[in-house]
């Protein structure tokens, strides 16, 4: 096999690959004995058709089965053999195959940027101690309490903040009931927001029974463009006025947590749930400021087709949340400069995890990966086993895999930077056990292409 590499400037290069004839030939048997086995010629017993007439026939199904089974071995055997590690898709161009001569091909591709690793020293984090007060205890039981809540009928009573009021309305544009504008048995809780600002403050002090007259201007972007700044005139018609009711602290509420029956255990229980969640919070914030210094600290090239194909992922986001922007040449520049600085620091903290993660011989667990995966691909109603037989499914896998290392790569070095021991979490993962696999009965950890690692693509995920 002769190789030769063509340096494209920063990290493109262009692998030539010449594959001996001997392989050629070696090739185009075995697809013979592949078609002389599964394919009947008319006027010949099976299997014992001459070759001349298999290659004259099936001329184009055998250099094309040949040129299969040879392109990615010597695609992956050339780059072994030159070190390369392609960061992007490669492009196969200039495929030549003849049975008389060597295979040739080109291969473009963008190669892993090479940095200098920092070491952990390198950053600094600012621990805290978790602090959980009595005050917090006692407001997450009353949030926990209202949450429970029942109601109760205030009879005549005016409605309060807090307090749910069934009702109907009527709306009218110039004196025309609008379609959509009317409802009957409605249920607001005063105060909280559900509505219309101009709606939602005309309710405290209603009482059952009571009706009342106001106008209310809609927003100038509101969602229906009929109603869209324009002034309604509103009749409300209250039913009924209920108050919430808080739950008591007894046998029926407590048995909600599990092993807690008096309320000295329910303020452990809710101090311990407190404790753990102001743990993931910092852990999260120190996560996120490694992310950033990572960020801030390297500025090597990454893969310009990376860059060009997030940029031109995030154009078409903007042409359906923002087609103003579109439009406006130079508004759509300036956007699309601000994301170009987002997506290089996202790709670099991509590379440097993955960097950190094959120096610390960190994994993520495929058995976490397919629950990933699989609640994903039922959130989009889809089958997982046909998701990932699709381009766009082998994407979403390598995207899940790449935010699962960046963050369990950030959990790890958290740790080592405060001096802290790794939890098993975040530790060091061990190779994936034999038949390990996704929800197709591929091996998830063995989904590279031919020394293709799809983690380089690093597709501009935050580490939140």
């Amino acid at each position: 096999m002769l190789v030769t590499v063509e340096d494209q400037g920063r990290l493109k290069r262009k692998l030539s690959v010449e594959v001996p004839l001997a392989d050629v030939r070696q090739a185009y048997d075995r697809v013979f004995t592949e078609i002389r086995t599964q394919v009947r010629v008319p006027g010949f017993r099976p299997g014992k058709f001459p070759r001349a007439l298999a290659e004259k026939r099936f001329q184009s199904l055998m250099a094309q089965e040949a040129a299969q089974n040879l392109v990615p071995k010597y695609f992956g055997q050339a780059l072994k053999e030159k070190e390369l590690r392609p960061a992007t898709e490669p492009r196969f161009q200039n495929l030549k195959i003849d049975k008389t001569l060597p295979l040739t091909f080109d291969v473009e591709f963008e190669i892993f940027p090479p940095f200098e690793l920092l070491p952990p020293s390198g950053f600094t984090l600012a621990d805290k101690p978790v602090a959980v007060t009595a005050e917090q205890v006692e407001a997450r039981i009353a949030d926990l309490r209202k949450r429970s809540a029942t109601l109760e009928d205030k009879g005549g009573a005016a409605a309060e903040a807090g307090d749910t009021v069934t009702f109907d309305f009527e709306g009218r544009l110039d004196g025309t009931v609008f379609p959509g504008g009317s409802a009957q048995g409605q249920r607001i809780e005063v105060g909280a927001g559900q509505f219309l600002k101009d709606f939602d403050t005309q309710f405290p002090g209603i009482a059952a029974g009571q009706a009342k007259s106001f106008d209310v201007t809609f927003p100038a972007d509101y969602g229906e463009a009929t109603l869209a700044g324009k002034t309604a005139q509103f009749t409300v018609t209250a039913h009924k006025v209920e108050k919430a009711v808080p739950a008591e602290l007894n046998a029926g509420f407590f048995k909600q947590f599990g092993a807690v029956s008096t309320e000295a255990e329910l303020r452990d229980h809710i101090r311990a749930q407190l404790e753990k969640e102001q743990e993931r919070a910092h852990l999260n914030g120190l996560q996120q400021a490694l992310a950033d210094q990572i960020r801030a600290q390297y500025g090597f090239d990454v893969p310009e087709t990376s860059v060009d194909e997030l940029l031109h992922r995030y154009e078409h986001e903007l042409s359906e949340s923002q087609p103003d922007a579109v439009q406006d040449p130079q508004k759509l520049e300036a956007l699309k400069e601000e994301r170009r600085k987002v997506i290089l620091g996202d790709l670099r903290l991509g590379f440097v995890a993955n960097a950190y993660a094959d120096k610390s011989g960190i994994q993520v667990d495929p058995a976490q990966l397919r629950q990933r995966f699989m609640l994903q691909a039922y959130m989009m109603q889809q089958n997982p086993s046909e998701l990932l037989k699709t381009g766009y499914g082998e994407q979403m896998l390598s995207q899940i895999r790449q935010q699962m290392l960046i963050a369990k790569t950030l959990g790890h070095l958290v740790h080592v930077v405060l001096g802290k021991e790794v939890p098993p979490e975040f530790a060091p993962g061990a190779p994936p056990a034999e038949g390990d696999d996704d929800p197709s009965g591929r091996e998830l950890e063995d989904h590279d292409h031919e020394g293709h690692d799809h983690a380089a693509h690093a597709h501009e995920e935050h580490a939140h």
